[in-house]
């Protein structure tokens, strides 16, 4: 995997982790994503 992807990745993960995400790359470099966000009235 190209250092700058990873990079991204990273960032990425990093960004949706507040958000208890989880995050799961398959083979092909694709995303698939849960994320629960909660919005307050």
């Amino acid at each position: 995997m190209p250092e700058k992807e990873s990079l991204i990745k990273q960032r990425l993960a990093d960004l949706l982790s507040c958000r208890k995400s989880d995050i799961k790359w398959d083979a092909h470099g694709r995303a698939h994503m849960h994320v629960d966000i909660a919005f307050s009235e």
